[in-house]
């Protein structure tokens, strides 16, 4: 059977009929020729749909490449819009702290390799900016330290400056500025010292240990530690001189000082030993005045108990003879008993007066420690000298007690004579005599006895008021003078 199908070469034209086969070798020809005319229709097919699969895989991955690219397109103007943004508000922004931050973020969170180096570019400037202004900040402070003469803590500055950078590479340049500023404190120090010390004393070896002290490296150390050795003789003459000047203040605080200061400077001077003394010394001073001190606030409480304030001195003397405070305490016990003594007197008087005031009008209690006799015209002492001086007298003391006497600011006083005291006491009203006593009188003479005796005519008046009685005494015995002087008050 043959196929009326037409067949057409590879350009269309049509193709001649093949010819006629014998019905015996036709069969199996024709049945090879349509299998293999049916596997190149398949063939054909499969790769007409090849191509079409390809195409289609080509379409779809140039649709993906694309959106890929767009994608990728948009992602990277967002960065780059970021990045923009970032750097510009890092330069806008004014505050240096506050730049780095912004800088520091945005480093720790960008993607892109190229917005991150140049963050990291202008992190570095903005960061030595920092250091350079933070580091001035330092010096400005640490300046104003040293001058203030606190060198530790200016130097701590730069400490604290450089442990604060510590993981940066800042660190090591503050701690050259350190050292530079170190160097020119020395440089600067030692020209101040030469200066100040150029037209001083002895006294300049304190200037030099403490430059020292607060200098330890400084380059001339070994040159003024020459210096000090070499005056340590002058100092001692110096230092023992400002001892002897306190002493006379009692300055024991200021002197202690002064020992310890040679102690320090000069720890194995040959001097030691008087200056230990010297120091022991000083330092029972010292708690001499604190007993002293003591003792007056103990005084304060007491007030006018004049008597008990001499008992609480006096005790202490008992307690501690050797104390240093012993001249201070014996000035006070004397200063207590005058005032008590002053106040036994301003009573006696206030008693006398009451008692003369109680006599009428004859007698005249003045304001000055005396009494007008409007009757004889004579002035006497208000109290006589066994009141005032709380003992008796002998003649020749009775004597030298009037001459001294200046009662009411008047220097004439005498003794009385015996008409004189017989005109106060008998007279009427009589003088009051609240403790009966008798007086020295200016009449004497002299009596034969084994041996001449001087004798004084007296006046007692034990006899009771207005009964005065007269009689003769030895010098040497123990009366009381009642002193008189002509005129008013």
């Amino acid at each position: 059977m043959v196929n009326k199908s037409n067949s057409f070469t590879n350009n269309g034209d049509k193709m001649p009929p093949a010819p006629p086969r014998e019905a015996t070798q036709a069969a199996p020809a024709e049945k090879t020729s349509k299998r293999e005319h049916k596997l190149g229709e398949i063939v054909a097919m499969l790769a007409a749909r090849k191509w079409l699969l390809g195409l289609i895989g080509l379409l779809a991955l140039a649709v993906l490449v694309g959106d890929g690219f767009l994608v990728y397109r948009l992602k990277t103007a967002k960065q780059e819009s970021r990045h923009e943004q970032v750097m510009d508000k890092a330069r806008r922004t004014i505050p240096l702290d506050e730049k780095i931050q912004i800088l520091q973020h945005y480093i720790h969170t960008a993607s892109t390799p190229r917005f991150i180096a140049d963050a990291r570019r202008l992190l570095k400037k903005t960061m030595e900016r920092m250091v350079q202004n933070e580091l001035s900040d330092a010096e400005t402070r640490a300046d104003a330290l040293i001058r203030s003469g606190n060198r530790q803590a200016a130097l701590s500055i730069f400490d604290k400056l450089a442990n604060k950078y510590r993981s940066t590479p800042y660190s090591g340049k503050i701690l050259q500025k350190k050292q530079a500023f170190i160097k020119q404190i020395d440089t600067n120090a030692y020209e101040a010292l030469v200066q100040q010390t150029g037209t001083m004393g002895p006294e300049r070896v304190v200037l030099f240990h403490e430059f020292i002290k607060s200098h330890p490296h400084n380059p001339k150390r070994e040159e003024i530690e020459n210096q000090i050795a070499a005056l340590e003789g002058n100092y001692y003459t110096y230092t023992k001189q400002r001892l002897l000047e306190n002493e006379q203040l009692n300055k024991w605080q200021d002197n202690l000082r002064l020992i310890q200061a040679f102690f320090d400077i000069y720890p194995y001077a040959k001097q030691t030993d008087a200056l230990n003394a010297y120091q022991h010394f000083c330092q029972q001073k010292i708690e001499a005045a604190g007993a002293l001190a003591d003792l007056k606030k103990k005084a304060e409480a007491l007030a006018d108990d004049y008597k008990g304030i001499i008992l609480l001195y006096s005790n202490y003397l008992q307690a501690n003879p050797s104390t240093q405070a012993k001249e201070a305490i014996e000035k006070e016990i004397k200063t207590y008993q005058r005032l008590s003594e002053q106040k036994r007197i301003s009573t006696e008087r206030a008693k006398m007066k009451t008692l003369i005031q109680a006599t009428g009008t004859r007698f005249k209690v003045n304001n000055n420690g005396t009494v007008s006799d409007t009757q004889t015209g004579l002035t006497w002492c208000l109290l006589d000298s066994s009141v005032q001086l709380n003992h008796c007298q002998d003649y020749k003391s009775a004597k030298a007690f009037v001459k001294a006497l200046d009662t009411g600011g008047h220097k004439d006083w005498r003794l009385p004579t015996v008409a004189e005291l017989t005109a106060l006491y008998q007279g009427h009203p009589a003088f009051p005599s609240p403790n009966p006593t008798w007086y020295w009188t200016s009449l004497t003479h002299k009596r034969y006895d084994g041996r001449w005796i001087d004798e004084v005519e007296v006046l007692s008046t034990g006899g009771g008021p207005s009964h005065p009685q007269t009689a003769w005494k030895a010098s040497f015995e123990c009366g009381a003078v009642r002193a008189v002087r002509e005129g008013g008050k």
